[in-house]
């Protein structure tokens, strides 16, 4: 079983700061700030930047946000679950810092040493982490190594912006593709034999980003680090990637346990005397259960079901 990293705190570098993207669904906002709390309460003065289509949840107040921007709209792709990862590809390059960590909503940060990937960006421009065959769809369906999209770190220059765009650009040219009927003719996609996987696997960002950044090709030529599986756990049992404790964990899971957690954060703010964090959290929950008692049930719209197979 993996165990958790406990570390020591070092002091970031200034111009440096987290980014979080949650559109689509109030969940994904409740993730969002879950995630944020663990960053905040390990990493305190790093800032953290939200962006979201709901900037009026009582969650998007929360102290730790540093910072909450609106996205702009998304319009022309009918999969809706498409276009919250087109969302989050447009908002990378919108960062406000120079050196950038970007994290899935559906994470949790239980280390202190997350300073010390921001000071790695001193010789590199992107660190990421590979996926394993036991954690990835899209691993095992497009048949080649890939980074997981959910962890991007990465800095401030014109060679990162160009490919921060492309693959914007490809992710919504692959989304349109998904949306058409016959899918034969799909150049990336033609050693992928079944037409629904092929579906499937367009409208995931990470078979546009193998594309211009894998493993095994960089036609970007960015300096790049391929940083241990521990900084972006997806639940691998293979014992060659669970030789050092768990830095950043990145869990599907998680996204069933958004009220429990939250309801925690509310006893430990009432605990503390944080009272106007507590009347927030109160609300929010208030709100949810008066008048979607049934909204946050496994599987409970169709954006959700896409999302049993997001990787």
């Amino acid at each position: 079983m993996p165990t958790v990293a406990t570390g020591t705190s070092s002091v970031p570098p200034a111009d440096c700061g987290f980014v979080y993207v949650a559109t689509m669904l109030d969940r994904y906002v409740e993730e969002a700030f879950l995630s944020a709390e663990t960053a905040k309460q390990r990493c305190p003065d790093v800032p953290i930047t939200l962006f979201t289509d709901r900037p009026h949840l009582e969650l998007c107040k929360m102290p730790c946000f540093d910072e909450v921007r609106s996205v702009t709209p998304v319009t022309g792709i009918n999969s809706q679950w498409a276009v919250g990862q087109l969302y989050r590809l447009r908002s990378l390059s919108q960062t406000p810092y120079q050196r950038t960590l970007h994290l899935d909503t559906d994470t949790r940060v239980l280390t202190d040493d997350v300073p010390e990937l921001f000071e790695r960006l001193n010789d590199v421009d992107v660190a990421m982490i590979e996926t394993l065959l036991d954690d990835s769809y899209s691993r095992v369906h497009y048949g080649k190594r890939m980074f997981n999209a959910g962890f991007v770190l990465y800095r401030h220059n014109q060679k990162v912006w160009e490919w921060l765009s492309a693959w914007a650009d490809l992710s919504e040219r692959n989304f349109r593709l998904a949306g058409q009927g016959d899918l034969t003719d799909v150049p990336s996609l033609q050693h992928v034999a079944d037409q629904e996987v092929r579906r499937n696997l367009l409208n995931m960002d990470q078979t546009s980003l193998v594309e211009i950044l894998s493993p095994e090709n960089n036609p970007f030529d960015l300096k790049l680090e391929i940083l241990d599986y521990c900084w972006n756990h997806r639940g691998s049992f293979d014992p060659a990637f669970n030789q050092e404790p768990v830095k950043i964990l990145h869990s599907y899971a998680l996204r069933f346990l958004t009220h429990a957690d939250i309801l925690a954060v509310a006893f430990a703010c009432k605990k503390s005397g944080r009272l106007a964090e507590l009347s927030r959290l109160h609300a929010y929950l208030a709100s949810k259960y008066a008048k979607f008692p049934q909204a946050d049930s496994p599987v409970s719209s169709p954006l959700e079901k896409n999302a049993l197979v997001r990787d």
